[in-house]
């Protein structure tokens, strides 16, 4: 029995180590996802306080100043979560906490309450492009990490064209179906990061 059980280990060992070439390719396709969805929603949501709860623009610039710094902080604990438990489990970690907090913001109608979340959301979404880079790099072949990374900084500027789609959900169903949307997108990136969890975690 032992020895069958240890026949099956190094079998999926052996078959996991064949699929880590594909470990970019998936990063790269995860991060599109996440540009698309990001695209709906980052450049509407100054209009949206504006539009929906008269938010001043300098009550605005203050929480947009707050924001970097506030993202400066959180990479910080991410970096010391990262060796804790692996980059895979942090994306996963992450993407569950700004999924949430989008649909806080499509729920609830406190501005005090959306400003807070507003922030935090910033902050931990501002995590997942240096996290998933420093995936993308570790399986990328060392001769070619430049494209690699070429390919990915041209993925990052993806979430400007989404914006148009952003636009038209807005126009015709408000901000608060577009923050839904755009959760729903990001969800789909939790079973890629589970998928290249299964691959790695060998």
């Amino acid at each position: 029995k032992n020895e069958i059980e240890n026949e099956k280990y190094f079998s999926n060992k052996n078959n996991n180590e064949k699929l880590l070439w594909t470990i970019p390719w998936i990063t790269l396709f995860a991060s599109l996802i996440v540009m698309i969805g990001a695209g709906i929603t980052v450049k509407f949501f100054g209009i949206f306080f504006m539009s929906e709860y008269n938010v001043s623009p300098v009550t605005l610039n203050v929480i947009f100043i707050i924001n970097p710094v506030a993202s400066a902080f959180c990479s910080i604990l991410i970096s010391e979560l990262v060796i804790k438990i692996g980059r895979v489990n942090t994306l996963l970690f992450l993407m569950i906490i700004i999924i949430a907090l989008l649909v806080v913001m499509a729920e609830v109608y406190v501005v005090e309450i959306l400003l807070f979340v507003f922030v935090v959301r910033y902050m931990f979404a501002n995590c997942i492009d240096p996290v998933s880079k420093s995936l993308l790099m570790e399986y990328a072949p060392k001769e070619n990490r430049g494209k690699w990374g070429a390919a990915d900084g041209l993925i990052n500027s993806f979430w400007n064209g989404s914006a148009s789609l952003g636009g038209y959900i807005i126009d015709s169903h408000g901000y608060r179906t577009a923050f839904l949307v755009t959760a729903a997108i990001y969800s789909s990136t939790l079973i890629i990061y589970v998928w290249i969890g299964r691959i790695v975690k060998h």
